[in-house]
């Protein structure tokens, strides 16, 4: 399937019997550093506890940039908190993104982006 569309890249979600993908493509050539960007992260944070996802592949060819990693559900605060009225349902969310916003704050930077330029 292809949820929701940045301007960035094409992004598809990907269902099999292995479990669940998104798949990523870009083919401008600052997309395409941003892409790259973006897997070399995601493989530096993967040793961390840090709930993110799980980069499964990464391919440039020509000048196309592609990037397969794990599926992680979810939606955005602002949308659940729009369309939730229970009040107790609203506040477990709120204190869980806190929790995460904490895990983030209180991980060490791996030291191999340390220093590191944007």
């Amino acid at each position: 399937s292809f949820p929701m569309q940045g301007h960035t890249s094409v992004v598809a979600r990907i269902t099999t019997d292995l479990g669940e993908f998104i798949l990523k493509k870009t083919n401008h050539p600052l997309y395409n550093e941003w892409i790259r960007r973006e897997q070399s992260k995601l493989v530096q944070l993967a040793n961390t506890s840090l709930p993110i996802p799980r980069c499964i592949n990464y391919v440039e060819k020509g000048s196309e940039c592609w990037l397969l990693m794990s599926y992680m559900d979810g939606i955005r605060l602002r949308e659940y908190l729009a369309n939730e009225s229970d009040m107790r349902k609203r506040e477990h969310v709120i204190h869980s993104y806190g929790e995460v916003l904490k895990q983030i704050h209180n991980t060490p930077c791996p030291d191999s982006l340390k220093n590191q330029e944007k």
